[in-house]
């Protein structure tokens, strides 16, 4: 659990099972329909990494970030999160072209939690209806 963060900066992959399709209901991408299944974001804090996974966790949130427009949706639920503590920013990339190459999972929507990235068509990451095995970085 985020409790157990020693560092107050890194990265980390949040797993995210939608358990129907969505939408997106509000911000940069309102409008745009998902399928049910396991989505991946990476994500960093350079600095309160554990309240940020404490806030990413939350269903009721004041939306902020992309990621957000998501994990507060009523059905959908962090299963699982990767946490590398003491990383870069740029681990976020890394993670990302990882799962792309040596996971086969695919890009989700153009820009999503990577408006601020030149390396990365997006951050958020879907594999289907078969959640990831094996990760590590």
């Amino acid at each position: 659990m985020p409790d157990q963060i020693k560092s107050n900066s890194g990265a980390y992959l949040l797993e995210i099972y939608a358990p129907k399709p969505f939408k997106i209901r509000k911000g940069r991408f309102e409008g745009l329909c998902l399928s049910e299944g396991y989505y991946y974001y990476a994500g960093s804090a350079q600095k309160n990494l554990r309240q940020r996974l404490e806030r990413h966790l939350r269903k009721n949130k004041t939306l902020h970030w992309h990621i957000d427009y998501i994990t507060s949706l009523a059905g959908n639920k962090i299963t699982n999160f990767w946490i590398f503590e003491d990383a870069s920013k740029e681990t976020e990339c890394r993670i990302t072209q990882r799962l792309i190459l040596e996971f086969n999972l695919r890009s989700v929507i153009k820009g999503f939690g990577s408006s601020d990235c030149r390396n990365c068509e997006s951050h958020l990451l879907a594999s289907g209806k078969v959640p990831l095995a094996g990760f590590s970085i």
